[in-house]
């Protein structure tokens, strides 16, 4: 929901004007899980080992970012 809530106002400031979104392209990223522990917290909090993320290419006077 984040995404697409990140997606959706980028667009909107491309619109704007200022820019040009030219490219989004999903990725995800690996590595070992975390463990947080969190004072007060009875449990701790263990994230996975993957993140989805994506890329961005935005073009501003004709240059690509």
């Amino acid at each position: 929901m984040k995404t697409i809530l990140a997606v959706l106002l980028l667009l909107g400031l491309a619109k704007a004007e200022a820019g040009k979104i030219v490219d989004v392209s999903p990725y995800s990223e690996h590595g070992a899980p975390q463990v947080t522990v969190v004072p007060g917290y009875p449990n701790p909090i263990v994230t996975q080992g993957s993140w989805g993320m994506f890329t961005l290419t935005v073009a501003l006077n004709g240059l690509s970012l």
